[in-house]
């Protein structure tokens, strides 16, 4: 999934491995003016509970010539969890 670089930067990713019902895994990069701003290893793995399926979500990166900040990717991932959650849950 590549998408184009605009005034907040872009970002290239790579689907690695998907499992089903098991685990997906995704590598990524945000770039800004051409330049790399951080790495990143995405682990999605999918196990079955008592009340349906537990999700674990666990990201690794690297920041690099501290272009990039920890936050900002944090609250990233929490937007595309709570995206995901309201696409399961369905419609109200």
């Amino acid at each position: 999934m590549v998408r184009p670089e605009r005034a907040g930067g872009g970002y290239l990713a790579e689907y690695r491995a998907i499992v089903a019902n098991e685990r997906i895994v995704i590598t990524y990069e945000m770039t800004r003016g051409g330049g790399r701003l951080s790495v990143w290893v995405v682990t999605v793995l999918f196990a079955p509970s008592a009340i349906g399926t537990q999700q674990s979500y666990t990201e690794q990166g690297a920041h690099l010539d501290g272009l990039d900040h920890p936050d900002s990717r944090k609250a990233g991932a929490t937007m595309q969890q709570n995206r995901l959650a309201n696409l399961l849950r369905g419609p109200s």
